[in-house]
């Protein structure tokens, strides 16, 4: 429903990372991995006829994948930023904490907004937000190591996060 909220709690004591999918039948899934921490904002039928649905992620790690066949105006926001799907198969990684917001773009493209400020991320290419946004950096992010990151998170809780992962890259737009 509406506002509800939804975590994933980490298994102590367990080496896999604890995994959930939040299912849009044709239109979407999202993927919740770790400590996650999210809620439904808006799932209705939008102005222009297409379905409208906005996550508020909290805290933790979302895999969104968008389905190729119906269009949908998705959006993750976070305290930091909103990120909008710009294209109809877009894939790309959100996560967030309390140091900093950040994007990964696997396919297709995205709008990131902070405050007043827009940029368009595409695949391979991410964002980090920190909580000055007035720090906000789109980077170059070279797909392959990423992709395998992204293949090992979900196996085991010790894998490092993706804000881990982006601190190793060059700081260079």
């Amino acid at each position: 429903q509406l506002h509800d909220q939804i975590e994933v709690i980490g298994s102590s004591g367990q080496g896999e990372q604890s995994y959930s999918l939040l299912q849009f039948p044709n239109l979407v899934n999202v993927e919740l991995l770790g400590n996650t921490k999210m809620f439904l904002v808006d799932a209705t039928q939008g102005a222009e006829g297409l379905p409208e649905i906005v996550l508020n992620l909290t805290d933790g790690h979302l895999f969104v994948h968008l389905g190729e066949q119906a269009p949908v105006l998705f959006t993750v926001q976070t305290p930091y930023a909103s990120i909008t799907a710009l294209t109809r198969d877009a894939e790309f990684d959100v996560c967030h904490s309390e140091e900093q917001t950040c994007v990964m773009v696997k396919r297709g493209v995205v709008e990131l907004v902070v405050g007043e400020r827009r940029e368009i991320i595409r695949a391979g290419s991410a964002a980090v937000v920190p909580e000055d946004p007035s720090l906000a950096a789109v980077i170059c992010a070279p797909l392959p190591p990423f992709l395998l990151w992204e293949d090992q998170y979900p196996l085991t809780a010790g894998t490092p996060s993706l804000p881990h992962e982006f601190s190793g890259l060059p700081q260079q737009p």
